[in-house]
């Protein structure tokens, strides 16, 4: 994870290598708009627990792929190595379906028109303890139309805070590969707390917090 505790590319090997009825796991070690063009690129790694990939390019399918075993023969579950460097010839979306014993369970899309589409604001907790420590992160995404992050994106994000907390985190908040965060403090006043972020293409989105008072302890009986 980075600072921010948001999971960095790598962060998909290691999930990957749960029980896939726990969770099916499915993402690109890479960055599918990387430059937005379709020049260079060569293999592809999928990390999944998935035993089969299909693999589409501008809504063709260009790959079926296995768990490559031969390369990483000590995972309980190998990523995929694909080789896509002849199906980007026609650059577009991408698409991966991930299925298990010949069912399908999984589903990644992947914008290829190179755009930033969204931007999302989501907080980790909606309730605070005003306790004058109790604290919530707040993450900032842009992303495509499919909701991956756009690696590229870096725009300065304009925060606004009302009610009993404090922020911790700079403002306005420049965004390092597509995402960042922030934490909201409560004070030991109870009341609502908003934070609005100002996105300079997509406008305002904001997040509503509780910050709740602590309930006396039970004397010992």
């Amino acid at each position: 994870m980075d600072i921010f505790r948001q999971p960095k590319p790598a962060a998909g090997l290691y999930k990957s290598q749960c029980d896939p009825e726990e969770e099916a796991v499915l993402g690109p070690a890479f960055s599918w708009a990387r430059g937005d063009e379709s020049v260079g690129f060569g293999k592809a790694m999928f990390s999944s627990n998935c035993d089969h990939l299909k693999i589409y390019v501008d809504g063709k399918l260009v790959a079926d792929a296995d768990p490559d075993r031969d390369q990483f023969p000590h995972l309980g579950y190998a990523p995929f190595t694909v080789d896509l460097s002849k199906a980007v010839s026609a650059w577009g979306d991408l698409r991966v379906e991930g299925d298990l014993q010949g069912r399908q369970v999984i589903v990644k899309s992947f914008s290829g028109t190179g755009g930033d589409q969204a931007f999302e604001v989501l907080a980790d907790d909606a309730t605070l303890f005003a306790d004058g420590a109790d604290a919530t992160r707040v993450v900032f995404r842009v992303t495509d139309e499919f909701g991956a992050i756009r690696p590229f994106a870096n725009d300065a994000i304009r925060l606004d805070l009302e009610g009993p907390a404090q922020l911790i985190g700079d403002n306005p908040f420049e965004v390092v590969g597509g995402t960042g965060a922030v934490w909201i403090r409560a004070t030991e006043q109870p009341g609502t707390v908003r934070l609005t972020a100002r996105h300079p293409v997509f406008g305002k989105k904001q997040v509503q917090i509780a910050v709740v008072r602590l309930l006396p302890k039970r004397p010992r009986t």
